[in-house]
């Protein structure tokens, strides 16, 4: 409770280490015996109410306006960057899901514009 007025709560999941809380400022994960964790926003676009989880229940996906945040759902770190879209001021992310081998992660934004971001690593040479 002492977190939700804080967090101002969008959106939530359900993953293997408790509810994810997506909200306005922050997002939290509330942990059962243990204090929640709260995820501070990368992200530079408003926080919507869009989650997804991998099909592994490994990696979560958070919607903001034009970008998306990857997290690690067991020790709750950012996985790099926001990935960005590429979408106009008046449109928003509306749907996300990642693809059936946990490689890609789709989004729809609200005027249909379809992004997909290939999450494999690179295991090519540096050369």
């Amino acid at each position: 409770d002492r977190l939700r007025g804080r967090a101002q709560p969008l959106g939530v999941i359900a993953t293997a280490s408790g509810p994810y809380v997506a909200g306005t400022n922050e997002d939290f994960l509330d942990s059962a015996g243990s204090p929640a964790r709260v995820f501070e926003h990368q992200a530079q676009s408003e926080s919507t109410a869009i989650l997804a989880l991998s099909a592994d229940g490994r990696l979560l996906a958070h919607a903001f306006r034009r970008e998306v945040q990857l997290q690690d759902v067991a020790s709750g770190a950012a996985l790099g960057p926001p990935l960005q879209s590429d979408s106009d001021a008046n449109d928003v992310i509306v749907q996300l899901a990642f693809g059936p081998g946990g490689n890609q992660l789709l989004a729809r934004t609200l005027q249909g514009h379809w992004r997909v971001w290939n999450l494999a690593p690179q295991l090519q040479a540096v050369e």
